[in-house]
């Protein structure tokens, strides 16, 4: 955000739109929701708002930083997710801090095709790639 809406340190948050992106309905993502929750991000943080509540609300990711990216709020972003979007400038990072999270993704196929060449080598690929993130 620019102008008088310019956030520099964290407290700042209490003076601006905060995106949502509301997990609530999905249960497979619970893990996820602790991430992306503004609630638990503030507290972690130590900042204290009275605005934690309210802002735009989206059940969809790439509509909550669709409206940031218009200037509409601040979302909380996963840098492997957008980074080229950051590296792009049309999205800036506020804050040096980084949050790592325990959030972690699986690789299913089936017995048949576990033992499968290319398969192997498609698993080896996106393992070695989510290591250079």
């Amino acid at each position: 955000m620019k102008g008088s809406n310019r956030i520099t340190t964290q407290t700042d948050l209490a003076r601006v739109p905060l995106i949502h992106w509301d997990l609530s309905k999905l249960n497979w993502a619970q893990n996820t929701a602790k991430w992306f929750s503004w609630e638990n991000w503030l507290q972690r943080s130590d900042v204290h708002t009275t605005s934690m509540d309210e802002g735009l609300r989206f059940s969809d990711y790439g509509l909550a930083v669709q409206a940031a990216i218009a200037g509409q709020g601040v979302v909380l972003a996963s840098w492997p997710i957008l980074k080229d979007v950051l590296s792009a400038g049309q999205l800036v990072r506020p804050f040096k801090e980084v949050v790592s999270t325990d959030t972690g993704y699986d690789i299913v196929t089936t017995e048949f095709n576990s033992n499968r060449q290319e398969v192997e080598v498609f698993i080896s690929w996106i393992v070695k790639t989510a290591r250079q993130v």
